[in-house]
């Protein structure tokens, strides 16, 4: 393994790390990141044009492969977690601005990062890689027809600006991400272990310019407004899982479900949020960033030291007694 490999497997290792350590600089010293306040939804391209540089035509192949895997997840996506958002905005009673906030990251695509953590928990990267790019190129249109319909009875919703900005800075990126790797192969696939690098690199600019131009705001109701995150992560992840396990998906592809749903792509809440609700409204994105990335590999690591655990040992166990019964 090269110096970039290495550094590379050490940046995703402690992703949560560095993003929490940028939270807190930002608010510390906003100034230092004062220069990319301005250029976050640049940030936020550029991360979906690696996601984008890592795909090939295949990829989006896997969707007629396995369609009815892909269409659940999507579905779990685009109900679980917008729909959850809603209920707990509404249970913690938060702040408009705040259940907004909720809503739009309950109502984004699966981010990224689930596509590596569910490499570190030894699911179905494939799959994982797959759901991950079919809910973003859904995002446009759903997105901001799930924050107009759950949310826009407490503030109101520009449903065409989300629109233009996903588009902006989700699918053109992608689109040129997958462009270059057709294109350019052997220069994509050379700089490939280097892309996690500059992905984490733009997450922790993003968090640390949204934290320290607003972190009074957020301290004044960070500690409701992680609850809320809290809750909405788990109960993404726990539905998920459940939903998976009654729907039949093996243990590989069952991890990689949950965290695609579980895991939203918080960068994109926080960037839509910024530009076009409230300061305020990225608080969930901003949270969400640090906390799922502490939520996702502890689940991992959960899942590798006990390889006989979950839906496959409870099926076996299941059909034992059901033989030692007849």
């Amino acid at each position: 393994m090269n110096f970039i490999s290495r550094l590379s497997s050490l940046a995703l290792k402690w992703l949560a790390v560095f993003v929490t350590g940028a939270a807190l600089l930002g608010a510390w010293q906003p100034e230092f990141f004062s220069f990319f306040t301005g250029h976050v939804p640049l940030l936020l391209a550029i991360i979906i044009f690696g996601m984008g540089a890592t795909l090939t035509l295949p990829d989006f192949g896997r969707v007629l492969k396995h369609p009815g895997k892909i269409f659940f997840a999507a579905l779990l996506q685009y109900t679980i977690m917008p729909v959850g958002a809603w209920g707990i905005a509404v249970l913690f009673s938060l702040p408009p601005e705040l259940a907004v906030g909720l809503v739009l990251l309950g109502s984004c695509p699966g981010g990224t990062a689930s596509n590596v953590i569910t490499y570190l928990a030894r699911g179905d990267v494939a799959l994982s890689v797959t759901m991950t790019a079919f809910s973003t190129m859904l995002a446009p249109l759903v997105t901001p027809l799930l924050v107009w319909s759950l949310a826009g009875h407490w503030l109101e919703i520009p449903v065409a600006g989300l629109f233009r900005s996903i588009l902006t800075i989700v699918i053109l990126p992608i689109a040129l991400g997958l462009a270059c790797r057709s294109l350019f192969p052997r220069t994509i696939q050379a700089g490939i272990n280097i892309l996690p690098i500059i992905s984490m690199l733009a997450i922790c600019l993003i968090v640390g310019a949204i934290t320290g131009q607003h972190a009074r705001e957020f301290f004044r109701i960070s500690l409701m407004g992680a609850a809320a995150i809290l809750a909405h992560n788990v109960l993404g992840l726990g539905l998920a899982w459940t939903m998976g396990w009654w729907a039949g998906f093996k243990r590989p592809q069952l991890k990689a479900l949950t965290l695609e749903v579980g895991m939203q792509n918080s960068g994109l809440a926080a960037t839509l949020a910024l530009a076009h609700i409230h300061p305020l409204a990225t608080l969930p994105g901003v949270l969400a960033s640090v906390w799922q990335n502490i939520t996702g590999p502890v689940l991992a690591s959960f899942w590798t030291s006990k390889p006989d655990s979950g839906p496959d040992a409870l099926g076996k166990n299941r059909a034992a007694c059901q033989k030692n019964i007849t």
